[in-house]
This record gives C-alpha cells, structure tokens and sequence, in this order.
C-alpha cells in the first residue's frame, strides 16, 4: 500500500498521501503537509512505519495518533525516525504503539546489527602479536583475526562485539571463539602487564549473552593456557561481582507503596520477536498521586589504564512505575536468562505489598543449537589437525 517510488515517478508526496490513506485520513495529513507544519521526513516516516505494523491495514486511522506521538518523541531525543528507517532496511516489522523506552531499545538494537553486518562486510586484519605468542597454536576455537569475523561473531552468537572493534585494533583485548562441549563461548582476552602472566581472560559469553559457570570459566582458562589467578585480581572479572540492587531498592519502595495503600503490583514482560522490554506495571488499586522515589543505580565498568573493574554507585529520583520498571529490568538481568532475544521469553514479577514478598518468574522459549561438526584439515595432506 505505501511506496518509496513516488520521488523516482516525480510525484508530490500529498498525491502519495491520497494513494495510500483512506479519505477520512488524507485531508489532516495533506494540510499539515501543506502548511509546512510537518515536514516530508515525518510523513515519510508514517509512511513506512504503517508498513512495518501489520496491524494497520485494519485501522489505518490509527497512523494520525502515530504522527503526534513520532513528533513528541523525536523531540524529546528518541531515534523513532532512524528507527523506523534501520526498520526498513532489515525488513523488520514493529508496532507503533511501542513506548519510547521500546523504541530507544529498538533503535540500539538494530544500529548494533547494522555495525555487526558493516563489520562483517570489511576486512580489516587486527594485529594480534602482542596476544599470539602466548597462546596455544592450536585450540578447539580461533583467534578472531579480523573484523569480517568479529561481525560474523556477533552476528552468530546475537550479542553486540562489534563494540570491540576498535579496542582490539588499538591492541588493548583479543576475542577468542572457544568449544567447549559443543557450545560456541566468546571469549575477550586482556594484556595484564605481569610478564610472568601476561594475559587473562575478562569476559565469557555464548549465544544471547548467556554466561558462562565456574567449571566452564576454568576450562577455558585451560584450553587458552592461561593461570585463573593472574596476580592482579583479573581473574574474577568473569565471576560478574554483583552490581544488582534490585533487592535494596524494593525494600525503599515497600513503605511508598503500603503508605499508597496498594495491594500489589504486577510487571509483565515479554521478549518473542528480538524485541523483548516490559509490558506494563499494574498496581492494585491504582495509586491516586504520582509519586516520586529514590533508588539506588550500581554499575560496573573496566578501567584499562588501572587494569580493574570500577564500580561507581549514585541515588535517583524516579516516579514509582519507572523505579518498579528499573528494578525488574535489574532483576531480570541478574537472573542470566536471555528472555529478550530470538523466540525469548516471558514472566511476571509479582509484589505482595501486604506480606511485604516478592515473585519473579521468568519463562524460556528454548531453541537448542550444538556445533556438531568442527574440523580442522590440511589442505595438502586432508588429515585432521587436533
């Protein structure tokens, strides 16, 4: 029903607007198009949006509300119009009734596919001698030499390495892709500055960014030669210290939601379609006053120059669903389970105000994959290289 070709057959967009809208819609996009109160690029925009949401073609009114909503978003900063572009390009279908939180994800989530399928499309060789020699010559998995693989990489395993790029071409990490009992682990390794132990290993994760447990952590270790205790605390760094606050901040919201009087509160969360984010927060009774509440944000990064994890900790203030919100997303990501990717998952976090409990369920779509097959032959010779 909408088209690009307009430009090319040189007609006006207000002639596309009639071919592609039914008449109750044409007349309020056509005199905001023609009063220059909104620009072709948002017209665009609903254009192909109303192309990409299946549900449209039942009530293509519904677009009219989509234009007011694209132009408050895009001014408050939110991608949609990029969004909706990247959309297009990868043949992806959306909604537009996402919130503007879903489309920022949305957004993210399909630039760093882009970056992935740009990367694998290059070829840039990374110089790897500072790693190389003190790993094994041979290993069930490779080095990642260049950034063709390093794109092919995340876009097999469906987690964002592209971001590595310029780490490992700057020489401070090297990705290894390691098997262990057929499951395919992405593994950075890390320069220490100790020449008696010269690398360690920083992060592990497999498809979905699924982490790694402690006995898969040490065989890696060994099947990369490398000491678990490097000397500078490294070593830990795969463990994940615990940057999750979700239990201290349910216990700041607990008093706000008895003094409310709310019964209890539900969070529901869905991830099928590579899209996963929380529905919704529904409270029991809905409170009568927006009310605000101060949580507390952990997290953690890599400082490369003092080689160590730094953990910075600050308060916020957020309206009470936003912190329910932000607590579950902490919870659900302190849980490892990968319910936002592929078929994902889905569950609740269910909270008993009047028994002061807590319950999150988190359910998994699964779709098993094992590598199979993995060989190594000399081409001259056809024998197998262990």
């Amino acid at each position: 029903m909408f088209d690009r070709k307009w430009r090319a057959e040189g007609m006006q967009m207000s002639e596309v607007i009639d071919a592609g809208f039914p008449k109750k819609v044409t007349m309020p996009f056509t005199c905001l198009l023609k009063s220059g109160q909104v620009s072709e690029e948002y017209i665009q925009a609903v254009l192909d949006a109303g192309k990409l949401d299946p549900s449209i073609s039942g009530d293509p009114t519904r677009l009219l509300a989509f234009l007011s909503g694209l132009i408050a978003m895009q001014a408050n900063g939110i991608p949609v119009i990029d969004a909706i572009s990247m959309a297009r390009r990868q043949k992806r279908r959306l909604n537009i009734l996402w919130s503007p939180r879903r489309w920022r994800e949305e957004h993210d989530l399909m630039a760093r596919y882009e970056t992935m399928a740009r990367l694998s499309a290059e070829n840039v060789a990374y110089d790897l001698s500072a790693f190389l020699p003190h790993l094994p010559a041979r290993f069930p998995g490779y080095i990642i030499r260049t950034s063709r693989r390093l794109g092919m990489e995340g876009l097999r395993q469906r987690h964002c390495v592209a971001s590595y790029h310029s780490r490992i071409r700057d020489g401070k990490c090297a990705i290894a892709s390691v098997f262990v009992d057929k499951v395919r682990w992405t593994v950075e390794i890390l320069p220490t500055g100790n020449p008696d132990s010269p690398l360690t290993i920083g992060m592990i994760r497999s498809r979905f960014n699924q982490r790694p447990s402690q006995g898969i952590i040490r065989r890696i270790y060994e099947i990369l030669g490398l000491e678990t205790d490097a000397g500078n605390g490294l070593s830990n760094s795969t463990l994940e210290d615990n940057v999750y606050r979700y239990m201290q901040n349910l216990q700041r919201v607990l008093p706000v939601l008895r003094a409310l009087d709310i019964e209890s509160v539900e969070v529901c969360f869905d991830g099928s379609g590579d899209s996963g984010s929380i529905d919704g927060v529904y409270f029991q009774p809905e409170p009568d006053e927006q009310v605000m509440v101060e949580i507390v944000r952990r997290q953690r990064h890599f400082d490369h120059q003092q080689r160590r994890w730094i953990v910075t900790e600050n308060s916020v203030n957020l309206a009470l669903s936003e912190a329910i919100e932000e607590i579950a997303y902490d919870w659900l990501e302190e849980t490892g389970v990968d319910w936002y990717n592929g078929e994902g998952g889905y569950g609740e976090m269910m909270i008993d105000v009047g028994d002061g409990q807590v319950t999150m369920e988190v359910n998994q779509r699964m779709i098993e994959t094992s590598t199979e097959v993995y060989r190594t032959v000399d081409i001259e010779t056809g024998e197998d290289i262990e």
